[in-house]
């Protein structure tokens, strides 16, 4: 899948799953990497995989706490660009 037009993407993985989530779309890629290295199958929609799911939940609490310190962390960059 190629999504054009995004307005911002996220990704993070570890040394098994890659997960990636755009802001502005339902769309997003789940890919096991030992089983899929050329990422060719996303499993995100696939809702009957029970180990997708239980680790795409813990990869975007991964993203909302990257997401949470990085604003933490650039909270005087912005408010001196006011």
């Amino acid at each position: 899948m190629i999504l054009i037009g995004t307005e911002l993407m996220t990704m993070v993985r570890d040394e098994r799953w890659k997960l990636v989530e755009f802001v502005d779309s339902d769309q997003g890629q789940l890919f096991d990497l030992r089983a899929d290295p050329d990422e060719l199958h996303n499993l995100r929609p696939d809702k009957e995989n029970a180990e997708a799911q239980r680790v795409k939940v813990l990869l975007r609490e991964d993203i909302a706490r990257w997401q949470a310190r990085s604003s933490l962390h650039t909270a005087d960059m912005r408010a001196a660009h006011r």
